[in-house]
């Protein structure tokens, strides 16, 4: 049976993204019964938190960047974990973890596979543009050289890959999502701890709070139609980063804006769907995302979602449950009024259209077959006919 490793930053839940996506990738292709999976993740403080999954053998080590470059520094941490694996997979890039397991790797004639998640689009290469530049020339572009087969999450990042001049064969494979029940989008739980918000119409944003994500677009776009609107809330809910909430907060509080806006944090796995189930809409107006897993979860809840071309899902255009907008405040604000009009009988379609769509492409069973075959076809076996594998030149 195939061994295989993914190596990731980090497990905890807080970082949301890979964190959460990479553990459930090994659960699924694992419960397809062709191999077994460890995950291996690092971290910084000694403090590891986080939902661990049942079942999915996780190892931790201390982040040590230094000690990471495993053929100049440490190759004992290496061969640790790469030993006895027929194939690693790296999730993410621009990190020593990738660097140096891929380098070890090409070293030793283990196969690898790289995820970029994203960090491969315009908007990320353009942050931190020269720092990326020197590392890619010094590491990044040898280590993504070296990948038996690439794997991207949707075809514009497939098209990120060869701009960057890669040759090597990719797959196209998405993030799954869990398919939720009747019990997990009960919105009592959310109500709750909100009791103020029920009754309430609710869009929701969840995501981490970073100028990345939009967010400061969506509260100065909720100045626009909040007035209009008087029955609906807008709820923010995620993670802090930096002083990004202070900076909204004082907006909000500078428009009178707060009998509207609800800051929530950081939901836990059963409040955020608790929160989904309340909501009817929910606004994700993202500069870059690799793929992201909370515009899924809330199509899977059966919200009507406003994106970006950021959000990269194109075949949601002219959907009946989602609106695609550019990301400036009036497109977002036009966007959002308009999910709002919409009628009771519209709503329904789109809430039932929504949570199917998910469940037919985006289901963790499905994903996990795909990537299982992909494994198979890297070490030799027949090229899958699950997913789109472009060959390169």
């Amino acid at each position: 049976m195939i061994q295989a490793l993914h190596v990731v930053r980090d497990v905890v839940e807080l970082s949301g993204g890979t964190s959460v996506s990479v553990p459930q990738l090994a659960r699924y292709t694992e419960l397809t019964g062709r191999l077994l999976n460890r995950v291996l993740a690092f971290e910084r403080d000694g403090t590891l938190s986080g939902r661990i999954l049942q079942g999915v053998d996780i190892r931790v080590e201390p982040w040590v960047p230094a000690e990471l470059y495993g053929s100049l520094f440490n190759p004992k941490l290496l061969d640790k974990y790469v030993e006895g694996s027929k194939l690693v997979q790296l999730h993410g890039i621009w990190e020593a973890p990738c660097i140096s397991f891929g380098r070890y790797c090409h070293k030793r004639g283990v196969p690898y596979i790289v995820s970029a998640h994203g960090m491969l689009d315009a908007w990320a290469l353009e942050h931190k543009r020269i720092r990326k530049r020197l590392y890619s020339a010094l590491f990044e572009r040898n280590n993504l050289q070296g990948a038996a087969c690439l794997r991207a999450l949707t075809m514009q990042e497939l098209a990120d890959y060869r701009k960057y001049g890669l040759h090597n064969p990719i797959a196209v494979i998405g993030n799954g999502v869990d398919i939720p029940t009747a019990e997990m989008v009960d919105p009592e739980r959310f109500w709750r701890q909100w009791p103020k918000l029920k009754g309430k119409r609710l869009v929701v944003f969840l995501a981490r709070l970073h100028e990345k994500k939009g967010v400061d677009i969506l509260i100065r776009s909720w100045q626009m139609v909040a007035r209009e609107y008087p029955d609906w809330h807008l709820v923010v809910a995620g993670p802090n980063n930096g002083k990004c909430k202070e900076k909204l907060s004082a907006v909000v509080e500078a428009a009178g804006m707060e009998d509207c806006v609800t800051f929530t944090g950081m939901l836990d796995y059963e409040l955020k769907w608790s929160a989904l189930g309340a909501a009817e809409v929910f606004a994700l107006p993202s500069h870059s995302e690799g793929f992201s897993v909370a515009v899924l979860e809330a199509l899977a809840a059966g919200l009507r979602v406003l994106i970006t071309p950021g959000c990269k899902f194109p075949e949601l255009e002219g959907m009946s449950f989602a609106r695609t907008v550019e990301a400036v405040d009036e497109s977002v604000a036009a966007g959002l009024a308009a999910l709002m009009r919409l009628k009771d009988g519209e709503s329904l379609r789109a809430r039932s259209e929504a949570s199917q769509y998910v469940k037919e492409r985006y289901g963790w069973p499905a994903i996990g077959n795909q990537m299982a075959e992909v494994y198979e076809w890297v070490l030799g076996g027949a090229r899958p006919a699950s997913c789109t594998i472009d060959m390169g030149v």
